[in-house]
Order: C-alpha cells, then structure tokens, then sequence
C-alpha cells in the first residue's frame, strides 16, 4: 500500500501542489552535470560505477534509499524551512540501513547545513555529493551520479527536479538478473515473482523516462563485459568527458561504493570478464524458466534476449 501511494497518489499531489503553489524552488534547477545509472539491479551497475568512479572527474557514491521520497517531501512540506527540511534529509541519511556504508557524519551534514539560500532540491543533492567526493579526494568532479537500484522504481518522484539529467539504462538478461537476485542473502527479490517484476518495472519505468524526453544511453550488461573499451568509451563520450582506455587496467575501488565487505560484490576486484554471462543455466525449474519467458519474453526481446534458449 506505501509502495503503491508514493509511486501512483504522491507524484499526482506533488503535480497538484506545484500548480496551486507554484515551484519550492526558487530557481529552475539545471541537472545538467548529474547522471542516473538505472536498471533492475544485478545488472552490472556497481562494476560500471566503479570503473566510471577511476575517473578523477566522474564521482559515483554508494548506493541510498533516501533521496526519491525527499524530492516528494521537498515540494509538498512548505510549512517548514530549507533549513529544518535539509535536517530532516541528513537525519534520514544517517540511520542505519538508509545507504549502503556512507562516510558522511552528523560533522558533515552540519557543515552542509551551515550553508544559506538552497535555491532547489537539486541543489542540495549536489551540495552533499560534492562534499562527499571533496571527503574522498576529488576535488575536481565534472559529473555526479547516481546508481541506487531503488531510484528507477521511483522515478515519478524526483525527475522533475532533476531536470536536464542524463540516463545510463543498464539491461542485463532477466534470467541472469534474477537468478544473482536468489543469491542475495535476505533480500526480497529471494522470491522469484518479486525478482520477475523488478526486471519489468525497471523497464517500465525506463519507457516513461523515454516518453519524458530525457537525454538516455541503453547498455546491456554483456555488451559491457564483452566489449568493455568499446561501451566506456561510448559511456563517457555520452557524459561529455574524454575516455582514457589505461583506466580500465586500473584496480576498481569498491571503497568508494561501499560494498568492499559485501559478499555478493567479492567479484568486483577481478579484471572485468565474462564470467557471469549465462550462470542460471542450470538453476532453474523448467517451471520457473516457463513463468520467466511468459512474463517477460517479449521484453527481453526488445534488447536482444531470446528466452527460448
């Protein structure tokens, strides 16, 4: 039922508020220097976050569950302060749970807080990202991006305030998605009607950001791994910056992403490499395997995936 509110009820209120109320935003904000990598999640996100993260001008941060409800909140709480709402926001990003091992502390975000006149919900997005790339080292970041799995299920929710914003869509086969979702201690998509409709929704949601007009790259995952100078350099010419293959050889920093102590990344420091192309065969149920195609056959057509295989 919350699911259902905020992806269907809120976007509709937040549409109803901006037109009685106007903006929140005192400026219209230019996401012209962010990037959203979007997709199911097992699709390969965090390895081309971390290659993408080698670059000194690219800054890609863990992974957040935040930040899509705070861009509702932003324009529907008017009966608060920018102030009182950024406290709020930091407050939230510091609980347990909340981002996948974020450094920023309560330090951080008083800092942050110190700062007057947020102009727009982009604005302080930025604001807390360039912090966190400054904290790491990188001081001179051209392109932030985001790569939590979550953000395409909510997308309804925060695009307008991103507006100007680039898409990296990452497509992997759905049977290789959901069976690296049955390895995922204790999550959700464990169950495979939960795992079958992340894959669609991410690509549902993906249609309604090409209706929207918005500035996207379609990536599929085996692509990535097969070809990886030939996608990177197709990648970064997408982002404006200059492709320099030499940092493909260069150890990925899973640091940066936080996922250096999780099981289901200990790949992430092997060169990058086909491994992973084709390992449901065998896991499945012929059941299981008829209720994939069924459900997302003719989609996984459209990116060049025959399930009948």
């Amino acid at each position: 039922m919350k699911s259902y509110f905020l992806r269907r009820i809120a976007p509709f209120f937040i549409r109803v508020v901006v037109f009685l109320l106007g903006s929140k935003n005192k400026k219209k904000a230019n996401a012209s220097d962010f990037f959203f990598i979007v997709g199911s999640g097992r699709n390969g996100s965090t390895l081309l976050s971390s290659v993408l993260n080698n670059h000194p001008s690219i800054f890609v941060p863990p992974e957040q569950y935040v930040i899509p409800f705070y861009s509702a909140r932003w324009q529907l709480m008017r009966f608060i302060s920018e102030k009182s709402f950024f406290r709020k926001l930091s407050h939230e990003l510091l609980l347990p749970g909340k981002t996948v091992n974020w450094e920023l502390d309560k330090e951080d975000y008083r800092k942050l807080n110190d700062i007057n006149n947020w102009t727009s919900f982009y604005e302080i997005v930025n604001k807390i990202f360039r912090h966190y790339a400054f904290k790491k080292g990188k001081q001179n970041v051209k392109m932030l991006g985001e790569k939590s799995p979550l953000m395409i299920h909510y997308w309804s929710l925060f695009f307008t305030e991103f507006i100007g914003a680039k898409y990296i869509f990452l497509v992997r086969d759905p049977r290789d998605v959901i069976f690296s979702f049955s390895k995922v201690s204790g999550h959700k998509a464990n169950d495979l009607q939960y795992a079958i409709w992340k894959w669609k929704d991410a690509l549902l949601q993906f249609n309604r950001i090409i209706e929207s007009d918005a500035n996207y790259l379609v990536i599929r995952y085996e692509d990535l791994v097969t070809n990886p100078q030939t996608v990177f350099s197709e990648i970064h010419e997408f982002l404006d910056l200059e492709f320099d293959p030499t940092r493909l050889k260069i150890q990925k920093d899973s640091n940066l992403l936080g996922v250096q102590e999780l099981e289901h990344h200990k790949n992430l420091s092997l060169p990058i490499n086909t491994g992973s192309i084709g390992k449901w065969r065998g896991n499945f149920s012929s059941n299981e395997l008829f209720k994939i195609k069924s459900e997302l056959g003719e989609m996984a057509a459209e990116f060049g995936y025959d399930l009948s295989h």
